[in-house]
């Protein structure tokens, strides 16, 4: 083994660790010769000292005698400054090189079983060190809104504009937020890890414009959870320059059983979205829905290599009613060798308890959702009241209000690699809720149940092209547990129609699996030219299950945020088709081109006062262009078209959004981006619903 080397490599690695002191001179070494500055750092570190007559003699060979007293120097000063080394690697090669110069070492009267037991020291304060591990990340984004048109309070709480392309209010001002995150992971012993991550949240200017557009605020200072500043330590958006540290989440994970415990903010690992999925984030960054906050536990039973797999969680949800929503499930969930399938087992109950003074909160502080909002000048879909029947009471009448409420959710689904050589996948999911929409009996003396069923089918025939295929089902009394946000996000609608009641949310994904829906969807992925270009179709076409007729309307538990009443006497069902595709390539030079259209048509033939006929295109092209390794600049146009009918009321009006961007890193860790959108809303309805206007967003990300 060449120990010089070694030696050379171990000395100059500590060398640059260990603070110097003020540097020796060597005559005899000239100022620009190639090794000047290392022989310097090591003079001035102690590790070499030169001759007795103040030269180095650079060109001679160093003797075992001189390099043994270069490693007894190195040792203890490895003793005095142990809190700088870099790892345990170093200590590694510090101790073959005291062993390789024992008899030397011995010689000049250092003990190598000495050094040894100090080197011992020095292993296990490394050690220790390397046991704790800093991550981080620093977020800011600040928003600029810009609105003006024939109204003359567009863009005001009162008459927000509207980002179609994404639903999200458009409010004048300029805000500013940062999101700072500090995060430790603690190998505590050989088998169990732990850590934590502290979370610090700004806001800074126009309230609207934060929580639409800046950084989306962890969950204890955030808006839409209702946590921003009811707690001590929590940060309102009350525009200070200060801010305070919350505790977002904190972790311990059994590695032999690969058993994790978060108790905080988390994410599920194994539940289903189609039985809980939480509420959906009303800001435009991630994530796209808003964390959980309680305990969740994952594992393996019977060995971490069994495929059997577990979850246990407890959550408090967000709520504006003075109930404590809360609601707690689990999973059990077996993957079958080789990644051919799983079967889970889900199953969740929510509830609203007793407030904090022990007494029953009475009937009339949940009031049913009065409709979303699908369109500029659409009228309501279905008044908000259902036929309930108090305890004792002879016949139901219509109830504005329900809660407190109880609902249990199962759900089972499976999926398995049916054919390895084309990919075929089978898969199916089914669930069932029982709902109470009052459990005092005050205002309903009865509980409904719906069920879900997707059924689907995927293959790859050919490399890369994807095919999936799935039958869809979901009844109107599906999970009709409702919550309304502690703060109304005020969004019209999550485009491309309506799936929710607005400033409400269920608590499964009701984006993904809207209710009231039956029918097919399909979609398709081709990537070649290697992977430099790709094509997408995506078809759905849905019915409603039950037509929304008066009855069905006030029936306990219907869900039907779309289609209004029947006011004819009529029971024709709506319907929505939908369409998409999309063109992706990368040219030679690096510019890349994204071409996408989708077509959402929604219809329901009957007479005049009920007939529907909305249709919505949507036009997208994205451009990219790399001007260097580090630098990228972008560019984007939309067009929305949206007209058509929903009984004799007319909507029709079109947005374009054309767009600019430039993303630059800095380092690997370090990145900027700039967008800056414009927006024209020609509507051709209403009077003065025109409106135009400009948006900023200016973007920093920081990891370290």
């Amino acid at each position: 083994m060449n120990w010089g080397r070694l030696l050379v490599g171990a000395t100059l690695l500590l060398a640059l660790v260990i603070p110097a002191g003020a540097a020796p001179l060597f005559p005899d070494l000239p100022e620009n010769h190639w090794a000047m500055d290392a022989v310097r750092s090591l003079a001035a570190k102690g590790l070499v000292e030169g001759y007795p007559d103040g030269t180095f003699r650079g060109d001679r060979a160093a003797t075992r005698y001189e390099v043994a007293m270069v490693v007894a120097r190195l040792l203890a000063r490895m003793e005095q400054d142990h809190a700088t080394f870099a790892s345990k690697a170093d200590m590694d090669e510090v101790r073959r090189l005291a062993e390789a110069f024992r008899e030397e070492l011995a010689a000049l009267g250092v003990r190598v079983t000495n050094l040894e037991e100090a080197s011992g020291r020095l292993d296990q304060r490394v050690s220790e060190l390397e046991r704790i591990r800093f991550y981080g990340r620093l977020h800011s984004i600040g928003a600029s809104n810009h609105l003006y048109g024939p109204s003359p309070n567009i863009g005001s709480n009162l008459n927000p504009g509207i980002d179609w392309s994404t639903g999200r209010l458009l409010l004048d001002g300029t805000g500013y937020t940062v999101l700072g995150l500090l995060g430790l992971n603690v190998d505590v012993t050989d088998d169990l890890m732990a850590g934590a991550e502290f979370a610090s949240y700004i806001s800074q200017g126009e309230i609207g414009v934060d929580q639409y557009w800046g950084v989306s605020a962890p969950w204890l200072a955030n808006l839409w959870t209702g946590r921003n500043g009811v707690f001590p330590g929590t940060q309102p958006d009350n525009n200070l320059p200060l801010t305070r540290m919350v505790l977002d989440n904190f972790w311990m994970m059994h590695k032999p059983s690969q058993t994790r415990l978060v108790v905080g903010s988390y994410f599920t690992r194994y539940h289903a979205n189609y039985v809980f999925n939480g509420a959906r984030n009303p800001n435009i960054n991630d994530p796209r829905w808003l964390p959980f906050y309680g305990a969740d536990i994952t594992g393996s039973l019977a060995g971490a290599d069994s495929g059997f797999k577990y979850e246990a969680f407890y959550s408090i949800d967000p709520d504006a009613s003075l109930y404590r929503t809360n609601s707690m499930g689990g999973t059990l969930r077996y993957e079958f060798p080789e990644d051919r399938g799983v079967i889970a087992l889900h199953g969740v109950q929510h509830r609203n308890e007793r407030i904090s003074d022990g007494t029953t909160v009475g009937a009339a502080l949940i009031p049913l959702p009065a409709v979303t909002f699908t369109g500029p000048g659409l009228p309501p879909v279905a008044p908000g009241t259902w036929l309930g029947q108090p305890l004792g009471a002879a016949a139901a009448v219509p109830q504005f209000f329900v809660g407190p409420q109880s609902e249990f959710t199962f759900g089972l689904d499976a999926s398995y690699l049916i054919e390895k050589k084309y990919q075929i996948r089978l898969s199916g999911e089914f669930a069932t809720s029982s709902y109470n929409p009052d459990t005092s009996g005050t205002a309903f003396n009865t509980s409904v149940s719906g069920d879900f069923y997707r059924f689907g089918i995927g293959a790859e025939p050919i490399e890369k092209l994807f095919l999936d295929l799935e039958y869809l089902r979901v009844d109107p009394t599906y999970d009709p547990f409702i919550v309304a946000y502690p703060v109304a996000p005020g969004i019209p609608v999550f485009l491309p129609y309506g799936t929710y009641y607005s400033a409400y949310y269920q608590m499964h994904d009701y984006l993904e699996f809207p209710n009231n829906r039956e029918g097919l969807r399909f979609r398709g992925r081709y990537t070649f030219n290697e992977d430099d270009t790709s094509v997408y179709a995506l078809y759905s076409h849905l019915n409603q299950v039950k037509p929304t007729t008066p009855a069905q309307v006030q029936t306990v538990g219907n869900i039907e945020p779309l289609f209004s009443i029947l006011q004819a006497g009529g029971a024709e069902k709506g319907s929505l088709d939908s369409y998409g595709m999309g063109f992706s390539h990368r040219f030679d030079g690096g510019l890349k081109a994204d071409l996408s259209y989708f077509s959402y048509d929604i219809r329901r033939g009957a007479p005049a006062v009920d007939d529907i006929r909305l249709k919505e295109n949507v036009y997208r092209l994205d451009l990219s262009y790399p001007l260097s390794k580090d630098l990228d600049i972008r560019g984007a146009w939309w067009l929305m078209d949206y007209r058509g009918h929903m009984g004799v009321q007319d909507t029709d009006f079109s947005q374009s959004i054309p767009g600019i961007g430039v993303d630059y890193r800095m380092s690997q860790d370090l990145s900027f981006s700039v967008d800056y959108r414009l927006f024209d809303l020609n509507q051709r309805v209403l009077a003065n619903g025109d409106y135009a206007g400009s948006q900023l967003l200016l973007e920093m990300k920081l990891d370290f």
